[in-house]
C-alpha cells in the first residue's frame, strides 16, 4: 500500500471538497424533506449521507486514518435511518435495495474498525432484505447483492470466530 506524504494531500484537496459540498448539499434536502414530505427528497436526503459517508471512507483508506471511521459510521448510519423512513413510506423495492446496500457499507465500516459481532447485525440484516428483494424481482442484480452480503458475512464470521466475545480482533 502506497503510503502518501503530507504534500501528496494537496492532490487529493478534491475529496476535502467534495465532502463540503455534500455537507452543504444535506442542509438543502434536509429543508426540501421537511417542506414537501415528498418521497423523492428523502431519497436524495439519504442518498447524500451515504455519499458523504464513501467520500470520508474514500479519506480513511487514501491517508489511512482510521480514526475517522467514526464520521464515516454516523453518516452511513443517518442514510440507513432515511432509508428506513423511506421504505416505510414508498413500499419501493429500490428503496429497499438502496437500503440493504447501506447494510452492507456499514457492516464493512464496522468490520474495518474491529466491531465484528456490529458488523454481523448489519450484515444479517442486509442479507435478509436483499434475499426478500430477490425473491420478488429475480434480477440478477438483486441476487448478486444477496451474495455479496454473504460472503461478507462469511468472512466476518471466521474473523469473528478468531476475536473475543465483542467480536474484535485477538492480535
Amino acid at each position: 500500500k502506497h503510503q502518501y506524504h503530507f504534500d501528496d494531500r494537496q492532490g487529493w484537496k478534491w475529496l476535502e471538497e467534495a465532502e463540503e459540498y455534500y455537507r452543504n448539499a444535506l442542509e438543502l434536502f434536509q429543508e426540501l424533506w421537511k417542506e414537501t414530505g415528498d418521497p423523492e427528497a428523502l431519497q436524495s436526503f439519504a442518498v447524500c449521507y451515504e455519499r458523504v459517508g464513501e467520500i470520508v471512507r474514500d479519506h480513511v483508506d487514501i491517508f489511512d486514518e482510521h480514526w475517522e471511521l467514526y464520521k464515516v459510521k454516523y453518516y452511513y448510519r443517518q442514510a440507513l435511518y432515511l432509508y428506513g423512513q423511506l421504505c416505510q413510506k414508498t413500499q419501493a423495492i429500490p428503496a429497499r435495495r438502496d437500503l440493504a446496500r447501506c447494510y452492507r457499507s456499514l457492516g464493512g465500516i464496522c468490520r474495518k474498525d474491529g466491531s465484528l459481532a456490529e458488523a454481523e447485525e448489519y450484515y444479517i440484516r442486509g442479507l435478509r432484505l436483499a434475499k426478500y428483494i430477490y425473491q420478488l424481482t429475480q434480477e440478477p442484480e438483486d441476487q448478486g447483492l444477496a451474495a455479496g452480503l454473504q460472503e461478507d458475512l462469511d468472512k466476518n464470521a471466521k474473523e469473528l470466530a478468531a476475536g473475543d466475545e465483542n467480536g474484535n480482533l485477538i492480535e
